[in-house]
């Protein structure tokens, strides 16, 4: 039996049968989904940024893929139940039309198509990301356009059974909890690097996907699998990418080298030392609502600064340089 929850933030909005969406502060997230002269510019500069990365990689005798991980919103139109959506103003269908019969049309990744097929099941109920079904359903679509095969033992890894509050079960009242299975994926490949801030999050556990120690993690694994694709694959991406059970672990059981960049923007430098054959950009549709700049961005200098902030936060100085600041004030 499903309880009525209420919102406790008016970021999160409950749907039909408890599913829960997040809207963003001043409900932003709702505004990506408007017909707008913001909007269409929003989409024009996207469309030449790709166009821009995908020329770029080509220079570099690199294969450039795009993908976009559609939002809830732009997937359970008929179940938000208060809220009225054209699905056809997702922003991440909108970049797709606007890329149609560019350069860069080969290069976008349709995630669209193979998560809408029952989204129901695709999905958490009470979180912002998909399930281990969805999850796989992404992995298949990238490895098609990557023209890599699937590792067959990805499907049937080893699992158990969790039940806890996710990112958003925490947002309604009473809170909920949500049972899923967490799977277990690596088995051929290990993970043999992981910089300073991927570190800092191991050795604070209870921060592991705190604000502000996110982006800027980088990890790289190894295959020697006797089925591993020879190619080695560099990925800019987000939290669907760095989950436990997440798109960069099975990636990591395709490929032979596999790098995980945790940012919306391209360290072209790090690019041109890792030389990989292929260069997969993946975003979350809602974080189209900004437009990176790629340029001077160097993923380990944002690291490094990264963790000097939080071990600062975490040794109160904020709070002695404000009271320095005040004092000095006075004088």
């Amino acid at each position: 039996m499903i309880r009525r929850h209420w919102p406790a933030s008016r970021s999160v909005h409950v749907g039909a049968g408890g599913l829960l969406f997040w809207l963003g502060a001043r409900f932003w997230v709702l505004g990506l989904y408007r017909d707008s002269v913001a909007n269409r510019w929003l989409t024009w500069r996207w469309r030449r940024l790709v166009l821009r990365r995908a020329a770029r990689a080509a220079t570099l005798g690199i294969r450039f893929l795009f993908a976009v991980a559609p939002d809830k919103l732009s997937l359970f139109g008929a179940e938000l139940r208060g809220i009225a959506l054209d699905p056809a103003l997702a922003p991440g269908r909108r970049l797709r039309q606007a890329l149609t019969g560019t350069a860069a049309e080969p290069a976008w990744i349709d995630l669209f198509a193979p998560l809408s097929l029952s989204p129901r099941e695709l999905h958490l109920r009470t979180d912002t990301h998909w399930n281990f079904a969805g999850y796989l359903a992404a992995y298949e679509a990238i490895c098609a356009a990557c023209g890599a095969a699937t590792a067959a033992h990805v499907a049937t890894s080893p699992s158990v059974e969790i039940e806890e509050t996710l990112d958003l079960g925490g947002h309604v009242l009473p809170p909920v909890t949500e049972r899923y299975a967490h799977h277990h994926i690596l088995r051929d490949a290990e993970r043999v690097e992981a910089n300073a801030l991927v570190l800092y999050r191991e050795r604070h556990a209870a921060q592991a996907f705190a604000p502000g120690v996110l982006v800027g993690s980088r990890v790289v694994y190894r295959n020697d699998g006797a089925g591993a694709d020879p190619r080695r694959l560099l990925v800019f991406g987000d939290s669907y990418l760095f989950q436990p059970a997440g798109l960069g672990p099975m990636l990591a059981e395709t490929f032979q080298e596999v790098h995980c960049v945790w940012s919306a923007r391209i360290d072209w430098r790090y690019v041109r030392e890792v030389a990989p054959d292929i260069l997969l950009n993946e975003i979350a549709e809602r974080f189209l609502r900004a437009v990176p700049r790629d340029a001077g961005f160097r993923v380990e200098a944002l690291a490094a600064a990264r963790v000097a902030a939080a071990e600062a936060r975490r040794a109160g100085r904020p709070r002695r340089l404000n009271r320095l600041r005040r004092l000095l004030g006075r004088v």
